[in-house]
């Protein structure tokens, strides 16, 4: 087995080929080197994610069974050179035993590098969308709830806002986007930590400042 073939027996996943695997990173790559280059926070592309985070999901189960695999070797090798050695000690033997895989360990090591590569242009993106989101927490929140195509919940909620003004709090001035289904440019998960970091916000605000 040469190197191609090592490579390609690494790369090569349930349901993917290297080749849609090698043009998934570079999206990937793009889309991280754009999200880093620009102010505003551009649309998540949830299916690229979704093949992305499964790759890294089948990457780190793989890494780990062949972690086990060469435990397992290496644990077999010991025994088989216990086993030499109390041969060699009772008769002339010349064995020369091998003693490791090197196959295993540069997939062990392929596997390893590539889920480190990903794992940090996933978490650099995700620090770059995430210091956007909560440096203009507001603004996004504004956008997402200008959205809001309703006129009746929109009457209702401004004829609540002004029976309540007496008592408003900062929470209050939080927009809701838990109703909203299109949350673009922001992920699910994102939406929900904005609408939380902003609430948090505000929270603290009235408690430090309005008592």
């Amino acid at each position: 087995m040469d190197i191609d073939d090592i490579l390609a027996s690494v790369d090569r996943g349930p349901g993917a080929s290297p080749e849609s695997a090698a043009l998934d990173h570079q999206l990937l790559t793009r889309f991280w080197v754009a999200e880093r280059a620009v102010s505003e926070v551009l649309p998540w592309p949830a299916p690229l994610m979704e093949r992305m985070m499964d790759r890294v999901r089948m990457q780190v189960s793989s890494a780990q069974e062949q972690q086990e695999l060469a435990m397992l070797i290496i644990e077999t090798f010991v025994q088989i050179e216990t086993i030499e050695d109390l041969a060699a000690s009772s008769g002339d033997t010349d064995m020369q035993p091998t003693t490791h895989n090197p196959n295993l360990n540069l997939r062990l090591s392929i596997l390893q590098t590539d889920l480190a590569r990903t794992q940090y242009i996933i978490r650099s993106l995700l620090r770059a969308r995430l210091a956007k989101i909560t440096k203009y927490s507001m603004h996004y929140l504004v956008q997402l709830a200008s959205r809001n195509k309703n006129p009746l919940s929109q009457t209702q909620s401004q004829s609540q806002s002004q029976s309540t003004n007496a008592n408003a709090q900062p929470e209050d001035s939080v927009p809701d986007i838990s109703s909203l289904d299109d949350l673009a440019p922001l992920s699910q998960p994102e939406a929900a930590f904005l609408h939380s970091h902003q609430t948090l916000l505000a929270g603290h605000y009235a408690g430090s400042f309005m008592v």
